[in-house]
């Protein structure tokens, strides 16, 4: 069994619509020894670091017999999407101590509080700021005026989520993002869940590293402008 993750505009709903399949290899997460069984301190994922969000996240997971993640979900959010989805993806790599006979083990679950320190003294993008005034292009006529950037290449997306595969989870995430005037994806946020927590997770994360050439203008002047993407994650036999 093979598994693909889609990538293409929304208005394509049918894999055999989509110009751009991508075949991502799978990835397995490196596994994190807890020692600190009840905290973890992470640097926040690039778009929360350009909007300096900061915050603590609440983890369940559920650990099996050799200490290792069986399943997560978010248990306390931060207030951030991406906040959360980083804390979420983290945690399917989480290795915790084990003891004794195996076969006295039982599978438990477990809460782990996920810091994600400040790292400026500026104020936080609120997590419910969207430039809705940005020219969304998807699926839109573009003005004379406006020029859009090239895509360096396909939208980039990383593997799929190792418990999310083990659990024969699949489905499609729709993700609206926002390139800035320095041509970065400065934010994104999910508009139709595949269902899915952790799938939805992946797809919002990934948008950090898609490349634009720059960014876009508007009668020579740099502008924000608004996409949408539809992310498919599903198994091929």
């Amino acid at each position: 069994m093979r598994l693909f993750i889609l990538a293409g505009a929304i208005f394509c709903l049918s894999s055999q619509a989509f110009a751009e399949p991508l075949l991502t290899p799978v990835q397995s997460n490196p596994r994190s020894l807890m020692e600190d069984t009840s905290h973890r301190i992470m640097a926040p994922p690039l778009i929360a670091a350009r909007l300096h969000q900061s915050g603590t996240v609440v983890i369940n997971v559920l650990v099996d017999l050799n200490g290792l993640a069986d399943d997560v979900a978010i248990g306390t959010s931060s207030g951030y999407s991406q906040l959360d989805a980083a804390a979420l993806l983290d945690a399917q790599g989480w290795s915790f101590p084990v003891s004794g006979d195996v076969r006295q083990r039982t599978m438990a679950w477990r809460q782990v509080t996920v810091i994600f320190p400040p790292i400026s003294n500026e104020a936080p993008v609120k997590a419910d700021a969207w430039p809705d005034d940005a020219l969304m292009v998807t699926g839109a006529k573009i003005p004379s005026d406006f020029v859009l950037p090239k895509r360096q290449s396909a939208p980039s997306i990383g593997g799929y989520p190792p418990v999310a595969r083990r659990k024969g989870q699949q489905g499609s995430v729709t993700v609206e993002y926002v390139v800035g005037t320095d041509g970065w994806v400065e934010n994104a946020r999910i508009v139709k869940s595949s269902g899915y927590p952790l799938l939805d997770a992946e797809g919002l994360i990934s948008c950090a590293f898609w490349e634009f050439s720059g960014p876009a203008t508007k009668s020579g002047v740099p502008v924000q402008f608004r996409g949408i993407v539809n992310l498919i994650y599903k198994f091929s036999d």
